[in-house]
């Protein structure tokens, strides 16, 4: 069976908390992207998308419950994890 290859897209505005975990996908053989902007986020999914979103809390500013309703409206079957503060 052929493997397929897995890619994964992080978007947070502070990256640093997830760099262990990027660097951990890469070394299974993932392929990990990851930005702090929603635009960089959207161009790379609309020419490749990923197995898997992972989007972290935004500054109001940058309205992230409108950017989950954008990725649900164009890629509605694309996985997102959303990490919010409790």
């Amino acid at each position: 069976m052929a493997s397929q290859e897995l890619r994964v897209d992080f978007c947070d505005p502070d990256l640093e908390w997830s760099r262990a975990l990027r660097a951990q996908l890469r070394e299974r053989g993932v392929t990990v992207r990851a930005t702090a902007m929603p635009r960089v986020l959207l161009d790379w999914i609309g020419k490749e998308p990923p197995n898997l979103i992972v989007l972290g809390e935004f500054p109001p500013e940058y309205k992230t419950d409108f950017l989950v309703g954008l990725l649900r409206s164009r890629w509605h079957d694309l996985p997102l994890v959303l990490l919010l503060p409790p």
